[in-house]
């Protein structure tokens, strides 16, 4: 699939919805069967697979700055997020356009939990999370990162730790991990309709995990169902991230897949 081709607004700006600066990414990615995906996906999309797979991924990150509106918020300077994600694809009047469907969405701050179940219009919950090991090294190509996350949820504590013993490199538009991690669109459901969010953000430096544990509950997540496609990843990735910009929702009438 060729990720570079960037959705645009085809009407005047959406304005921002929010804005955050993206750090310690880990994504675990697994392969699942279709008919398990497509009950969670908004009507008027479809499937969007990489290389003939269908694909959710497991996204962990410290966000700091985040800013509902672009609007600075001074007691609120950082949370911890995990989220597992979908991609989808939906058709426009000028052709497809592909970006991602959020299943599930944890946080570790009441607030932020606050602020995007408002933004988003869509569940969020708040459970205890940490961050233990994280050596990025200021996102040097050089580095060789780790990076552990856990949280908990109901009395279990799940947790992934993920190292690597590779070089990092700026992703390529037709990779792995470009697909999952460079996605340009967010798919929200509405009464109306599905919506979609453009997101920016500028190519990340990405790393392959070689090695580390993973545990987790995996039903709790979604269902059992799903969480019986979760039990070992397809493939990981590390990023020192970047800043994210969210727009705000419009209509997929109003979005075009022209590319820059």
């Amino acid at each position: 699939m060729d990720t570079s081709q960037i959705p645009r607004m085809t009407s005047k700006s959406a304005g921002t919805l929010c804005v955050s600066n993206w750090h310690d990414v880990v994504a675990l990615s697994f392969q699942v069967d279709d008919r398990i995906i497509l009950p969670f996906l908004p009507a008027g999309t479809r499937i969007a697979k990489y290389n003939e797979h269908t694909l959710v991924t497991l996204l962990a990150r410290k966000e700091m700055e985040f800013r509902p509106f672009g609007w600075p918020i001074s007691f609120v300077k950082s949370h911890l997020a995990i989220d597992l994600r979908a991609y989808a694809q939906a058709e426009t009047s000028s052709g497809t356009i592909t970006g991602f469907v959020v299943l599930k969405h944890l946080v570790s701050k009441k607030f932020a939990a606050a602020c995007l179940r408002y933004l988003y219009k869509s569940p969020c919950e708040v459970t205890r999370m940490r961050q233990i090991a994280s050596e990025f090294h200021g996102g040097l190509r050089s580095a060789q990162p780790t990076a552990e996350y856990h949280w908990l949820h109901g009395d279990q504590d799940n947790h992934f730790l993920v190292r690597t013993n590779q070089q990092g490199r700026k992703s390529s538009d037709d990779s792995r991990d470009a697909f999952l991690l460079n996605q340009t669109l967010r798919f929200l459901p509405s009464e109306s309709g599905v919506k979609a969010c453009e997101v920016r953000q500028a190519p990340w430096v990405v790393w392959r995990g070689a090695s580390g544990m993973y545990e987790c509950d995996k039903a709790a997540l979604v269902d059992a169902n799903l969480g019986r496609y979760l039990r070992k990843p397809s493939s990981v990735y590390l990023s020192s991230g970047g800043e994210i910009t969210v727009l705000k929702p419009v209509p997929l009438s109003e979005m075009s897949a022209s590319h820059a």
